[in-house]
C-alpha cells in the first residue's frame, strides 16, 4: 500500500481477487496518504489478516467496500476515516460485521450482503457437455475450412 499511496491524483482503488497477498496491510498517515482517495474496494483478499489505517488517511474516503476477504479480522483505525458515508460488507462474517459496526460512527450507511459465488461450471457434467460441443464445433470449422 504505500506504493500506492504515493499516488497523489488516484481517486478510486480496487484491489480485486488476490491483487494483494499480504498477511498485513498498513495505510500510513503522512502527506501521501491517499489525499484525494474517494472509493476503494477491497474484494477476495485471501491472504489478508490485519489492515491497519492511522489517524488522517484517505481523508476523503466517502465509500468502502469489503467483499469476502474471509480472514480479515476487524480493520484497526476504521473509526479514523471521518469522511466515510456507506460501507459495503459482502460475504463477511457476522462476526466481523458486528465488530466493524459497533466501531464506526452511526451516520455511516452499512449495506450487508450475502451472496454465494457459484463456479463458473455447476457440475462435471455441465463441463463435459460444454467440451464435447466445443469440440464438434471446431472439428466441423475444419471440415468447411479445408
Amino acid at each position: 500500500m504505500q506504493t500506492l499511496e504515493g499516488l497523489e491524483h488516484l481517486k478510486v482503488l480496487r484491489l480485486f481477487t488476490n491483487s494483494y497477498s499480504g498477511k498485513k496491510m498498513h495505510c500510513l498517515s503522512g502527506s501521501r496518504a491517499f489525499p484525494q482517495l474517494q472509493v476503494l474496494k477491497l474484494w477476495m483478499l485471501t491472504e489478508l489478516i490485519e489492515w491497519t489505517i492511522d489517524e488522517g488517511v484517505m481523508p476523503f474516503l466517502r465509500y468502502l467496500e469489503i467483499r469476502r476477504c474471509k480472514r480479515l479480522e476487524k480493520p484497526i483505525g476504521l473509526e479514523n476515516v471521518t469522511s466515510l458515508k456507506e460501507l459495503t460488507l459482502t460475504s463477511m462474517k457476522k462476526d466481523f460485521v458486528d465488530k466493524v459496526k459497533g466501531g464506526i460512527g452511526k451516520d455511516i450507511v452499512v449495506i450487508e450482503n450475502h451472496w454465494n459465488f457459484q463456479p463458473l461450471f455447476v457440475s462435471s457434467f455441465h463441463l463435459f457437455y460444454c467440451l464435447v460441443h466445443l469440440t464438434l464445433f471446431i472439428l466441423l470449422h475444419f471440415l468447411f475450412i479445408c
